[in-house]
Order: structure tokens, then C-alpha cells, then sequence
């Protein structure tokens, strides 16, 4: 009863004013006694629901009194449910399409000086995830720092574009703008500084950071950027100009939501059809399959060129050498595509890494290079040569070099080609790779640091581990993990504050360019934690993605004027993937209870079209 009275007490003195209206937080314990103070969903815009699904965000309608911000707020709609979120937050269970809510954390011993601000991007394809997965308070105390998190819309509801509808897409990244909005015109009341601002992303969210060094929306709402895992370079980064569509639910699929095209007629538009549809039925349907060029590879949504917040592709915006902010990190793990090894197993019952396996999955990657002839043969060059292509090798060799390249095509590549592009006009980039291999779990050896493991340690998990729904609290870390969190939450908190990566001026890690490609790494032995300065990151296999075969394949379209593939002198957008029946064995199951349910479902909407609404709006929100 008297912790309960102090939090109350504790917490009428955490109210701060903010655009909208009063809104009250509670106090914290940090790391060694700090006290941080928490402000848990806050509105930054209004609920996306009925009129707003499917339009640009507006800002939140202004509220009286003093509203609670106590509570993590729901998550946006995702498929599957909550499953990656729980991952990093196993407790978490709330979700709902009114989801545009962010966190504040601030130290409370903080003085009389505004402090520098880290607006945190979550990852998870644009399909999952939220902004609070990860929590922010450890880094803000420790740090010194304010961080903001915060969810954007995702899947269909974010991404969904018909332009001839007037589906524009991008409504996730623009709720992302919203954010950086709200954080200049209000971070001041909590002792933010708006004027030192630096915006992270992780996955598709460093992607998105990347978009928003480019955009003309997003500039001056950041000083810096940190981009960790993922470039708007990447193949998955943005829609290729003859995708259908920058989501995974497009033209060729709208029957996925649009089962009764009887009951269309009675809305003027698809969009106002759509307006009708709850929401769980969009994100029931984010992940069935579609007949999407290259979906094979493509599971999730993407940028598109819109003409406003994306005007142009990324590559010709880089060169061009207009980009938003003034210093810049590029992060990422020794072990990015350790994952993927995982995610081609489960294509084949969960068997042992093979190289047949190898070879299958290495044809996700021709519709992406058509103009390649031989691409899968070029590959397993590159990385193991000739003499290891009978299956003569142990399953953890062949899971290592297919991990080795997974994590340069899907991540690594992309973001030495952005740094390499950028330098050209800044020379204020940091390159800095993470390859720490954490103790917290038994894992294969080839599983090494895989995509995300930097996370945790940036924000502090190893000191406060996971809480489950029962209550028990799990910190499987050692000493040494502590001390590398340590490590890396100073290493991001002095980019937030100084522009470096230390405020010692000889351990900052050197200046990137595109003649040393200088970069930092962090690793450990059993007993001791190393960091190094060093040059030239992979040069070769950067080499080959980067220069090799985009100028193959640039030589080829010249030449031929259509893409190839082994065997074949076109690639049509219907050419099935060695992989596809594993897909649709999985979803044919789903797809036949879909079925019936519209069977069982029919003779009642019939009855219903008869009667035309008196609102074409049925409501979005739960």
C-alpha cells in the first residue's frame, strides 16, 4: 500500500503540458539508482479509423483535464498476432487500430540544460512490431538521453496503394513524419531538445530512416541519423518501378478483401469500401500469398515513388547529393542472415542445412537480377568456390556461408553502397559492425550474432531481462554481456550528444569515406571486450553485389533488351519458384476455411446488399 501511495505522489508531480493537453507519467528505477521518468502512449495524431484509414495522418484532437499515460498503448494490426512483439516484450497483448501513440522516457536528474533527443524507428517488415518492443528506459537513464518510440500503421493498412483509387501508400512513413512533428513542437516540456534531434531505425525502420534523409518532408525535423540493419537500397527497400503495387495486397489481390463484389456496388469508391471492412480482416489477409513479381523473395510492404513523401528512387536522390541531416552512423551485425537459414530449414521440415537446400534457395534471388545469366552459379562462387559445391561439407559449414551470404545481399551491401554514395558529399559517416556473440541463449555456432542481437544490448535488456505474463522475470546474461551493453549504450548515447561515438576524441572511430571505408568493431574473447579500427569491410564481397553484378546485369538489358534465367530466355511474372509449393502447401489449408466461410457467409450479405446503408462508413476501430 505505501509503494502504491509514493507512485501516486510520485506521479502528480510528472505532469507536463503538451500541444493537445495535460498528461501525467511515473518514475522509474534505472540502472545504479538513476530515476527516469515515463510517459506511455501519448497521442500524436488521431486514431486512423473510418475517414482516416487510408489517409495521411492529422494531428490528435485536443483533450481537458489531465490524461493518464501510464500504460503501454495497443499496438498497430499485424499478422501474426503479436508473435515478434512478444518476442522482446513476452507480456504484451494489446492491439488495435487506433495505435498512433508514442513514449517518452527522460532521466529525471537531468539539469537545467535541454537534452538531446533519440526518436527510435521499430523494425519488423512494415509488417509487425511497435515502438515500445524494446524498452527505453534503461538507455535514457544510463545515456543521459531522451528516447521517444513510438507505433506507425503497418501491413495493408500502412502500405496499401491503388493510385488509381486514390490509395496512395506510405501512410506508415508518413505517421512517421507526424511523430518527428510532434517531437519538435512538444520534446521542449519534457527537457528535450528540439533542435538535437537524432532519428534510428532498425530493419525496415533503418530503411525508413533512410527514406527520411531523402524526403523533402521530413527535412528539418533531425540533426542525425543512425541506420542500423537495413538501407532504402536494399532490394526490399522499394518497390521496383513494375511492381504491381508496394504492398503484398494489391490490384491482382483485392478479391482477398473484396469477396462479395456485390456489396461494392453500393460504395462510390474501393476506398470507401474498404473503410467498411474491420480490421482484423486486413490483417488476416497480410499474409496470404499473391501472384506479386518476385513475392517469392518480397514477403512484406515497401516504399513506393508517390510524387510526395518519396519523389524519386533512392539512388537518384543520393546522387544527386541532397540528403536531410549533418552526421550519420551505418550499423550492423557480424551474423545478419543467420535468420535465414532458419527460414529456409522451415521450407524443408526443419532438416539440416544442405547445399541442395543452398542451391533452392539461391533462386529467390534471380527474379531480382533477370539480366544475370548464371547468377545462382556466380554466388556459390563467390562465396566458397568450386571445390565445395558436391555435398562434401558439414551442415554447419554450409549454414555459415549461406549466413555469410544472406547477410551481404539482404543487408550489409546496400548500406556500404548508401555510405559509399553519401560520402561523396559528407564526410560526417561512421561505419560500425557489432560482433559480440551473446551468452543469453544455447544456440548452433553458426547462428554467430544474428540480425537484432545488437538491439538488446543498445538498450539495455542484459541488466533487466525479460518479464513474462506470469510475473517471473528471466535475465540469462553474464558479466561480460553487462559490460558490452555498457559499452553500446555509451557508444549510441555519445552519437545522440557529441555527433561521435565517444566523447574521447581517440577512441571516436574514424571518419568513413569511399577510399579507406574506415569502420569500427566490437567484439569479445571469453573474458575481454575488443574494439578495433579497421578498413575495407568485406571489399570483395562488397564488390561483387555492388559493382559486379549490377553491371552485368546493366550490360545485358542493353544488349538483349529482356531478362534471363537458367534455362530459359525470359522471366515471366508466372514462372514458379522451385519454393512455391512449400508456400502454398502452408496456406492452402487457410485458404480452403477462407472459402467456406464465404459460402456460409453469402446468402446473408445478399440479403444485406438489398438494404443500402444509411452510412457507406462502417467503423474501423474495435
Amino acid at each position: 500500500m505505501l509503494s502504491v501511495i509514493l507512485h501516486v505522489l510520485c506521479s502528480d508531480k510528472l505532469i507536463r503540458n503538451t500541444k493537445y493537453g495535460r498528461i501525467r507519467g511515473f518514475l522509474s528505477n534505472g540502472l545504479e539508482g538513476q530515476k527516469v521518468e515515463q510517459y506511455l502512449g501519448i497521442p500524436f495524431a488521431a486514431p486512423p479509423i473510418v475517414d482516416l484509414r487510408f489517409e495521411n495522418p492529422v494531428p490528435p484532437a485536443e483533450w481537458e483535464g489531465i490524461r493518464n499515460c501510464t500504460v503501454l498503448p495497443p499496438a498497430c494490426p499485424q499478422n501474426p498476432d503479436l508473435l515478434y512483439i512478444r518476442k522482446h516484450t513476452p507480456k504484451f497483448n494489446k492491439e488495435n487500430e487506433d495505435c498512433l501513440y508514442l513514449n517518452v522516457y527522460v532521466p529525471q536528474d537531468r539539469g537545467p540544460s535541454l537534452l538531446p533527443v533519440l526518436l527510435y524507428i521499430h523494425g519488423g517488415s512494415n509488417r509487425v512490431g511497435m515502438g515500445a518492443m524494446l524498452r527505453g528506459d534503461i538507455l535514457a537513464g544510463y545515456g543521459k538521453i531522451v528516447v521517444v518510440n513510438f507505433n506507425y500503421r503497418l501491413g495493408s493498412l500502412g502500405f496499401y496503394a491503388v493510385k488509381k483509387e486514390g490509395l496512395n501508400g506510405n501512410y506508415g512513413f508518413l505517421d512517421q513524419v507526424m511523430a518527428m512533428q510532434w517531437v519538435k513542437d512538444n520534446i521542449a516540456t519534457f527537457g528535450g531538445d528540439p533542435e538535437r534531434v537524432t532519428i534510428a531505425g532498425h530493419s525496415a525502420g533503418a530503411a525508413d530512416a533512410g527514406f527520411h534523409i531523402l524526403s523533402p518532408l521530413s527535412k528539418g525535423l533531425f540533426q542525425q541519423v543512425m541506420i542500423m540493419s537495413g538501407s532504402p537500397l536494399a532490394f526490399w527497400g522499394i518497390a521496383a518501378p513494375d511492381w504491381p503495387s508496394g504492398t503484398n495486397i494489391n490490384d491482382a489481390c483485392i478479391d482477398l478483401l473484396c469477396p462479395n463484389a456485390g456489396m461494392r456496388q453500393f460504395y462510390p469508391t474501393l476506398k470507401e469500401y474498404l473503410r467498411g471492412i474491420h480490421w482484423r480482416e486486413f490483417k488476416n489477409k497480410d499474409n496470404s500469398p499473391t501472384p506479386v513479381r518476385y513475392r517469392e523473395v518480397l514477403t512484406f510492404p515497401v516504399a513506393i515513388v508517390d510524387g510526395y513523401f518519396v519523389t524519386e528512387r533512392p539512388e537518384v536522390t543520393l546522387k544527386k547529393g541532397k540528403f536531410n541531416g549533418d552526421n550519420f552512423v551505418f550499423s550492423f551485425t557480424r551474423d545478419e542472415g543467420a535468420l535465414d537459414v532458419v527460414a529456409v530449414q522451415g521450407f524443408f521440415d526443419n532438416k539440416p542445412m544442405t547445399m541442395d537446400m543452398f542451391r533452392q534457395a539461391l533462386d529467390w534471388y534471380q527474379p531480382i537480377y533477370p539480366y544475370v545469366p548464371n547468377l545462382k552459379e556466380l554466388i556459390l562462387h563467390e562465396y566458397g568456390g568450386w571445390e565445395w559445391y558436391p555435398d562434401n561439407e558439414d551442415h554447419d559449414t554450409i549454414s555459415q556461408r549461406f549466413t555469410r551470404m544472406e547477410s551481404d545481399v539482404v543487408f550489409i551491401s546496400p548500406m556500404i553502397k548508401m555510405a559509399d554514395m553519401m560520402s561523396k558529399s559528407t564526410e560526417n559517416i561512421r561505419v560500425f559492425t557489432f560482433d559480440h556473440v551473446s551468452s543469453a541463449t544455447e544456440k548452433p555456432n553458426w547462428l554467430g550474432v544474428p540480425h537484432g542481437e545488437d538491439l538488446f544490448y543498445i538498450f539495455g535488456i542484459p541488466f533487466v531481462g525479460f518479464e513474462y505474463p506470469n510475473g517471473t522475470v528471466d535475465i540469462p546474461y553474464t558479466d561480460l554481456d553487462r559490460n558490452v551493453s555498457r559499452i553500446m549504450m555509451s557508444t549510441w548515447s555519445n552519437f545522440v550528444k557529441y555527433g561521435k561515438l565517444s566523447n574521447n576524441a581517440e577512441k571516436d572511430g574514424r571518419k568513413y569515406n569511399g577510399t579507406k571505408r574506415r569502420y569500427t568493431k566490437i567484439e569479445s574473447t571469453k573474458s575481454s571486450i575488443l574494439i578495433s579500427e579497421l578498413e575495407n569491410y568485406q571489399p570483395q564481397k562488397m564488390a561483387f553485389w555492388n559493382d559486379l553484378l549490377p553491371r552485368i546485369s546493366h550490360n545485358n538489358k542493353q544488349r538483349r533488351g529482356s531478362p534471363t534465367t537458367p534455362g530459359s530466355s525470359t522471366y515471366s511474372k508466372t514462372t514458379k519458384h522451385p519454393m512455391q509449393k512449400h508456400r502454398a502447401d502452408k496456406h492452402r489449408k487457410r485458404r480452403k476455411r477462407d472459402k467456406e466461410h464465404q459460402r456460409t457467409t453469402q446468402k446473408h450479405q445478399t440479403q444485406m446488399a438489398t438494404h443500402k446503408p444509411t452510412s457507406p462508413r462502417a467503423s474501423g476501430a474495435d
